[in-house]
C-alpha cells in the first residue's frame, strides 16, 4: 500500500479505492473509534496499550455492526472481517498512530 502522509484526503481516497467495499465508512468509523478508545485507556486509565488490543476491539465492534447490516452486505462483511482485518489493521494503526 503506497500512501503519503502529506495529504490526509488523498490517503482517505487511496484507502477507499484499495478496499473497494460498499461498507468502507463503517470500517473507517469503527477503526477511529477503537484507536480513540485505546488512546483514552492510555491517558485516563494508565493502561499499557498494544495494537493487538485495538485489533480485538475492532473485530468485536465490527461483528456487532454485521448483526445490524442489511442482509445483502452481511456475507461480504463477514468475509472481509476474516480475510483483511489483520493486514488492514496493522497498516492503519501504524499509519495513524505513529
Amino acid at each position: 500500500m503506497m500512501v503519503t502522509q502529506d495529504n490526509p484526503w488523498s490517503t482517505f481516497i487511496s484507502l477507499k479505492q484499495q478496499l473497494s467495499v460498499p461498507f468502507f465508512m463503517e470500517i473507517i468509523i469503527i477503526m477511529n473509534w477503537c484507536i480513540w478508545m485505546q488512546r483514552n485507556d492510555l491517558i485516563f486509565r494508565g493502561l499499557q496499550i498494544h495494537p493487538l488490543d485495538c485489533k480485538m476491539h475492532f473485530k468485536h465492534e465490527f461483528a456487532l455492526v454485521i448483526h445490524r447490516a442489511k442482509a445483502r452486505y452481511k456475507d461480504a462483511m463477514s468475509q472481509w472481517l476474516e480475510a483483511f482485518v489483520v493486514i488492514f489493521f496493522i497498516f492503519f494503526v501504524s499509519f495513524f498512530v505513529s
